[in-house]
């Protein structure tokens, strides 16, 4: 009797007959895992829930069992072996059984048989690792990501697994973000940063970051959560200090000073905060200022006074057109009697570059 695993092994088959003695009934589908010559039964088929888990395993005589699954038309949606073979027979043997027990969701037996081939030839790891670039191309992070940590926990040197799994929780991090899932996201972007990626990987991490900070910020302005959004502000001006970023703290500052003048008095002072300074120190226009003044005056309905703010931005540079643009819609609105239309206009907070989502790197 010589027993063999071969790939057409993992059809899909369905039962024609009850296995009482297994708890199994006719038409209950499995997966053949060996095929034992010599045998009256020689079909081994696993059959599991729909959770995966295994329900039975099973010898199966031919008339017993029918495919209704190929596996060898659907292999290229599988972990793939190795475009270049090995040269060493045993490490070729051992990889491949990996493959096996890994397309089957053994993990335990494949990460075993995975470590006897590196150690015989330890650039199959680099094969294995490309495995992960399929799954990552049609985004199913978790598959690229099993594949990373299992290369890595073999070879722990290895620095591509590092920052191709960095890659992975970034991108996973990016796809929480979108779902506006801001702490999920910075779950995502911590656990990235923990693997030790390269430089590269690193500063798109920082970009990230940035993007995510500053988002969050933008959004608790607009609930007036200003304590909340200094902090994120503040995080991403630390972590990335651009033009970008020094500007939106500064219109930050700015915006919340009004909001405070509002609800401390109940109307905005008639001498704002020291502009002339702040201006100085930072390097921001005076213009842009009563700009990002004028927006949150609207943004709490004070329209005569963010008018004056309009006007005061054009005439210290006649230049600034969103000034002029924002003067325009207010009056016209006041005009029209269409005030609510004027507390949609946003303010100036600058979030101009999408997050980087890194690719998965060849071994």
């Amino acid at each position: 009797m010589k027993t063999k695993y071969h790939r057409k092994e993992l059809d899909v088959v369905k039962l024609l007959v009850d296995v009482p003695e297994h708890g199994l009934r006719e038409g209950q589908q499995g997966t053949i895992l060996m095929i034992s010559e010599g045998l009256p039964k020689p079909y081994v088929v696993e059959f599991s829930d729909e959770e995966g888990v295994e329900i039975a395993t099973v010898a199966l005589a031919p008339d017993q069992l029918e495919v209704t699954w190929l596996f060898d038309e659907h292999k290229s949606k599988q972990i793939q072996p190795p475009e270049q073979p090995s040269q060493q027979p045993a490490a070729k043997t051992y990889f491949e059984e990996g493959m096996l027990y890994l397309n089957n969701g053994m993990l335990d037996e494949a990460k075993e048989k995975f470590r006897q081939a590196f150690e015989i030839e330890p650039d199959l790891a680099g094969n294995l690792l490309n495995a992960a670039k399929p799954f990552a191309e049609q985004e199913e992070w978790d598959l690229a990501v099993f594949i990373c940590r299992l290369v890595l926990s073999l070879q722990p040197e290895r620095q591509i697994a590092r920052d191709n799994l960095a890659a992975s929780y970034v991108n996973i991090g990016v796809e929480q973000a979108r779902n506006q899932q801001y702490n999920e996201a910075v779950k995502y972007f911590d656990r990235a940063l923990a693997v030790n990626p390269s430089q590269g990987i690193l500063q798109q991490i920082q970009h990230n970051f940035m993007v995510l900070y500053t988002t969050i910020a933008v959004s608790e302005v607009t609930q007036d959560l200003f304590e909340e959004a200094c902090d994120h502000f503040r995080l991403a001006l630390q972590i990335a200090p651009t033009a970008e970023t020094r500007k939106n703290w500064v219109f930050f500052q700015t915006s919340w000073g009004v909001f405070e003048e509002i609800t401390q008095s109940g109307r905005p002072h008639s001498l704002p905060q020291d502009y002339p300074a702040i201006a100085a120190e930072t390097g921001i226009e005076i213009s842009e200022l009563y700009n990002t003044r004028g927006l949150t005056l609207v943004k709490y309905r004070k329209l005569d006074e963010a008018i004056h703010a309009f006007k005061e931005a054009i005439r210290l540079n006649p230049q600034n057109n969103h000034a002029y643009e924002n003067l325009m819609l207010v009056e016209r609105c006041i005009k029209e009697d269409t005030k609510g239309v004027v507390g949609e206009m946003p303010l100036p907070f600058e979030i101009q570059n999408e997050p980087i989502r890194p690719t998965l790197q060849c071994a």
